[in-house]
């Protein structure tokens, strides 16, 4: 249902630099951060981006729309 690939292709740690208006939902930055940017650093998780996302059309009833995972009983 999904595809993911790297943000970016820079090994963890490596170093990169963050464009200077850079969007924060694509880079996260920890450590010691003041100024503007653009920010140079090491890259700790080069992170995530889906490149395809088919998900099923709901089918089922409103009651049980946001169970993620549903009760396992086993039988003896």
């Amino acid at each position: 249902m999904f595809s993911l690939k790297p943000l970016t292709e820079v090994e963890d740690g490596a170093s990169i630099e963050t464009p200077s208006n850079f969007d924060p939902a694509e880079y996260r930055l920890t450590g010691n951060v003041s100024g503007d940017g653009p920010f140079s650093g090491n890259v700790a998780h080069h992170g995530w981006k889906a490149t395809k996302c088919d998900v099923p059309q709901w089918s089922g009833n409103k009651k049980t729309e946001m169970i993620v995972a549903p009760i396992e009983v086993e039988i003896a």
